[in-house]
């Protein structure tokens, strides 16, 4: 029996579910703690673009599934795994650490996790129990980005764009760039700019000049609306981000460096331009090289599996001992209130204390006996053999003691 067989997970995940369904998931996440709360001791929800999971302490899996069935919507149902137990926290350890993600070992999940914890926390919804997983999982999870190569160089693409043109060039500081874009992906090339480089001048072209205002407050740049590309300066890097657009030759010519990302091809091929095919190149190579961390992300997740078993066992220990001595203590108050009584009332003090002290241990011991013969009946027998053990090991001592005396 594991201290950790109360937790389960509830999940669907991109991989397997798709990006439409999983999408729809993240505006039931208050629907699905109002279902489960009363079903289980405590409840976390991770709810991010590419997985909706519950993970739960305590509850019955056939009424949790029912009540999920209640809420989330069946092809997302279709999809669900349940993981419980150790597996529910060695799943939970890696989606942390990166390795369940669609990028391998990327940043931002293990925020996510924690994240996700700290909401749960914050509502009340948590146990002991849960914040001591969720705890781990957030320290395996950065174990495996310090200690393993899982995380090392950017994959995605826009910050591949970035790399390729900062390398063709020398870097980027003082450099004069364009974006054309205002989507998740310029603004992701944006922040990764600004972030590693201090560029003199940037621009950002977009449909929406609300849009590329937005876009260009990340670097401090212009926004111009698209149909002033053709008038664009000259650049060292243009940076293209766009779907359904065509940027012309003359537009391209007016920079050094090309680097296209949109998907089809906003750009047309040329010497340099750098396109949407050897960014991916540059992406896979990037992957490949992190997959062969994962033997060692994995063994960091076991060695954290044990550390928390340990530590659980430890905690539960320490309650049990915390319980039997509340317990011893309030029955030596009730033997001394007695043998006080038997002294008032003229008893011999021998008589008195043999008394006190031969129904304290029967009281004492009660429990422990009647544990140790439901442990023997129910197929324990090594916990018997350790308390006799152990009762042999002090009885020896004790004997040895009055030899000594």
């Amino acid at each position: 029996m594991s201290p950790l067989d109360s937790i389960t997970a509830y999940v669907i995940r991109h991989r397997r579910a798709g990006s439409s369904v999983v999408g729809m998931l993240s505006s039931l996440e208050g629907e699905v703690e109002r279902a489960l709360e009363p079903l289980s001791e405590g409840l976390v929800v991770l709810s991010t673009c590419h997985r909706f999971e519950v993970y739960i302490d305590g509850g019955r899996r056939g009424e949790v599934l029912e009540a999920l069935s209640g809420v989330l919507p069946q092809e997302a149902m279709m999809h669900l795994e349940v993981f419980e137990g150790v597996d529910a926290v060695r799943h939970l350890m890696e989606v942390a650490a990166g390795l369940d993600s669609e990028i391998i070992g990327e940043h931002e999940v293990l925020g996510q996790v924690r994240k996700a914890w700290v909401k749960a926390r914050s509502k009340g919804l948590t146990t002991p129990l849960l914040d001591q997983v969720f705890h781990r999982a957030v320290v395996a999870g950065r174990r495996v980005r310090s200690e393993t190569g899982i995380a090392q160089g950017r994959v995605g693409y826009p910050e591949v764009a970035v790399d390729i043109a900062s390398e063709r060039l020398g870097g980027l500081d003082g450099s004069v760039v364009a974006v054309v874009g205002a989507g998740d992906a310029g603004r992701s090339i944006l922040l990764s700019l600004c972030d590693r480089f201090k560029p003199s001048k940037v621009i950002v072209y977009n449909r929406s000049l609300e849009k590329a205002r937005e876009a260009a407050s990340i670097c401090g740049g212009e926004a111009k609306p698209l149909k002033d590309l053709e008038g664009i300066p000259s650049v060292d890097v243009l940076f293209i981000a766009v779907s359904g657009y065509k940027v012309k030759r003359e537009v391209l010519e007016k920079a050094r460096i090309v680097v296209d990302i949109s998907n089809p091809p906003a750009a047309e091929e040329a010497p340099h331009v750098i396109g949407f095919g050897e960014v991916t190149r540059v992406a896979r190579e990037r992957i490949e090289s992190r997959r062969k961390w994962i033997p060692y992300a994995r063994r960091i997740i076991e060695e954290e599996l044990d550390v928390l078993v340990k530590l659980l066992e430890r905690s539960r220990g320490d309650m049990a001992a915390s319980v039997v001595m509340k317990y011893a203590h309030t029955l030596i108050e009730g033997e001394v209130e007695a043998t006080l009584r038997n002294l008032q009332r003229g008893v011999d003090p021998r008589e008195a204390l043999e008394t006190a002290f031969s129904s304290y241990a029967r009281k004492v011991l009660h429990p422990l006996l009647a544990a140790l013969r439901k442990a023997s009946v129910n197929g324990r027998g090594e916990l018997v053999d350790l308390v006799a053990l152990e009762y042999a090991r002090r009885l020896g001592r004790l004997e040895e003691a009055k030899i000594q005396a």
